[in-house]
């Protein structure tokens, strides 16, 4: 199904729900394409100046091809409704491949893929955990205790209600591929930055930033 069609099959099957509990069918759809529109507004605009903080004036795309493709997956993540720290995310991707040479569609959708669906809560143990490290140590199972430590002590009770509520949420990440469980059964309950972080790390800062 087209994005455009399945919008519009949505907003449909919405005005449908709220008709029958009473709410006019036309207020309805006017309301969730107002809804829509400014929340698209609202994303592109934290991208353009995320993407304006950045050195993303003498970006170089390899073709017209690669420069359309990324502006097509930055314009549908501002109508998907990601949090605004993915967004942000998102936006130092380009700025940061740029800073490597002419950007390619398939490198951007490779890091892109990787975040797309990553929440508000689980980048921020992700950016908090490969910062904690690299401030601390993950030299063996001390160094990756004492990097938890650190991270449960800024995030607690801050962000997150407790230790545990970090933990889930840094399990529920997983799934990204930016973090990983090791081989050894004294480190099973944690989880450590993988190669495929540590490789997004070398271009993209996960600062307090991201977070504002």
């Amino acid at each position: 199904m087209a994005k455009g069609k399945g919008v519009g099959y949505l907003i449909s099957a919405v005005g449908d729900v709220l008709s029958a509990v009473g709410v006019p069918a036309g207020t309805a759809t006017k309301a969730l394409n107002d809804h829509l529109e400014r929340r698209a507004r609202r994303d592109r605009d934290i991208i353009l100046a995320e993407l304006r903080s950045g050195d993303f004036s003498q970006v170089e795309f390899g073709n017209d091809d690669d420069a359309l493709d990324i502006a097509y997956r930055i314009a549908r993540a501002t109508t998907e409704g990601r949090a605004r720290a993915n967004l942000r995310l998102l936006a130092r991707i380009l700025c940061g491949l740029s800073e490597r040479g002419p950007v390619y569609a398939s490198d951007f959708a490779r890091y892109e893929k990787w975040i797309s669906d990553l929440s508000h809560e689980e980048i921020l143990v992700i950016g908090t955990l490969s910062r904690k490290g690299a401030e601390v140590s993950w030299n063996g199972v001390e160094g990756i205790e004492k990097v938890w430590e650190a991270v449960e002590i800024e995030l607690v009770p801050g962000s997150f209600k407790s230790n545990d509520h970090i933990r889930a949420t840094a399990f529920s990440a997983q799934r990204s591929g930016l973090l990983m469980q090791l081989n050894n059964i004294d480190a099973m309950g944690y989880l450590v930055p993988s190669p495929l972080l540590k490789e997004l790390v070398e271009f993209v800062k996960f600062d307090d930033g991201l977070f504002t």
